[in-house]
């Protein structure tokens, strides 16, 4: 046992990852559950907030940080040349949110820990803010991607303490708010800047396959996410278009400029594509959606918003963090036939949820629990696969390649 948790504890991703896959399965079980008892006209519990902003809240500021966190302590240090983060620095960062994590949620029943929970995990998130900030601070070409990441870091810091305390007083409001940060100015460019830095480098591994992002096109997306935040907050949603479709049309043109028929010779490659594919087709779904809301017509429901979060973000998160693992735990970073058949497992999810949003009653209901389950289902089988790598198996370098963070 002392064996293993030194080896969970030897490297950022391993900690990191380890946690985030076991809270991932953790909330989305609930969540599965959740759905289920609203399709059979049951209530599993009462929450101080709506369950489906606690969802996307848990999802925002609990999940996904450790990922990003994860491949930021591995992958910034890279960039910039720098030493590797010290051990004490991730291994207290991890322990921080971790605890933290676990008494926000246990807060939801137990309201006194909620407090504390809040405050441990905020000092864990700022600790390893700090750091990734002054790595981000050297003078280096790939500076302004590693800023971007760092603000972002910090945008996400702001939400999370906005949510957490939003869910301890009970008061709605607040939390919509701090979503509206998470999403907006935190995950997207997180995700979207990460994407722009590593998928040309991933794919020169491919004779044909060229580094082409147009100037313009990271400027615009980050703008454009920023200032859809900003109207957001400001109660300006008639202005919400200017925002994402300028957004929406940087995104499809970064999928189209590195876009090739090479891309398919590598499954992991493909998938990071058809990932960053989701961002510029969400996007456009929520342009078109602003301008529907503008002419008084309520159209697409949250089919927008699970293109982006389940298509994106998850799609995003399930490539980088295989290859991530596979690299750093000396194996080749390829996608094996089940890795690929469960990344499409992933698609399948997400095309189930956006279509739920285009029904109505209980066929809406079933294709939501069924969209959940497929979830549930894709990274139960991806966390069995990778989760022996963080603490047994090689710990050697040879799977990493110059590509590989």
């Amino acid at each position: 046992m002392g064996k293993r948790l030194e080896t969970v504890l030897s490297a950022p991703h391993r900690a990191m990852f380890l946690v985030g896959a076991l809270v991932l399965l953790g909330v989305s079980a609930w969540w599965t559950a959740e759905l289920a008892a609203r399709a059979t006209g049951t209530i599993l519990a009462v929450y101080p907030a709506p369950a489906g902003w606690l969802h996307g809240a848990l999802m925002t500021f609990a999940v996904l940080p450790f990922f990003i966190f994860g491949f930021a302590m591995t992958a910034m240090p890279r960039w910039q040349g720098q030493r590797p983060v010290p051990r004490p620095v991730f291994r207290g960062v991890c322990a921080l949110m971790t605890t933290g994590c676990v008494l926000v949620v246990l807060g939801l029943w137990l309201p006194a820990s909620a407090r504390t929970g809040i405050l441990l995990a905020a000092a864990g998130w700022a600790i390893g803010a700090v750091r990734l900030t002054q790595i981000a601070g050297k003078a280096n070409p790939q500076g302004p991607h590693l800023r971007l990441i760092a603000a972002a870091l910090w945008a996400g810091f702001a939400g999370g303490v906005v949510a957490g305390a939003a869910v301890y007083r009970e008061t709605a409001a607040p939390l919509r708010a701090a979503l509206e940060v998470g999403i907006w100015w935190f995950l997207i460019p997180t995700f979207a800047t990460v994407a722009h830095r590593a998928i040309p480098l991933w794919g020169n591994a491919l004779p044909r396959e060229a580094a082409r992002s147009p100037t313009w096109t990271l400027p615009v997306l980050i703008a454009g996410s920023f200032a859809h935040g900003a109207c957001s907050l400001a109660g300006a949603q008639s202005w919400l278009w200017l925002a994402d479709l300028p957004a929406a049309a940087a995104a499809l043109r970064l999928s189209w400029a590195w876009c090739s028929p090479s891309v398919w010779q590598v499954r992991l490659l493909a998938m990071h594509h058809v990932a960053f594919a989701w961002l510029g087709i969400s996007l456009a779904l929520i342009g078109v959606q602003d301008l529907a809301n503008v002419a008084g017509v309520r159209v697409l429901g949250l089919a927008p918003l699970h293109a982006l979060t389940i298509g994106f973000f998850a799609s995003m998160l399930f490539g980088v963090a295989t290859r991530v693992t596979l690299g750093h735990s000396g194996r080749p970073v390829i996608a094996d036939s089940p890795t690929w058949r469960t990344f499409w497992l992933v698609q399948a999810a997400a095309l189930l949820r956006i279509a739920g949003e285009l029904t109505v009653g209980s066929v809406a209901s079933a294709l939501a629990v069924i969209a959940s389950a497929v979830w549930l289902a894709a990274f139960g089988v991806w966390a069995a696969r990778l989760l022996p790598f963080y603490w047994g198996g090689s710990t050697a370098q040879g799977g990493r390649g110059p590509d590989t963070p």
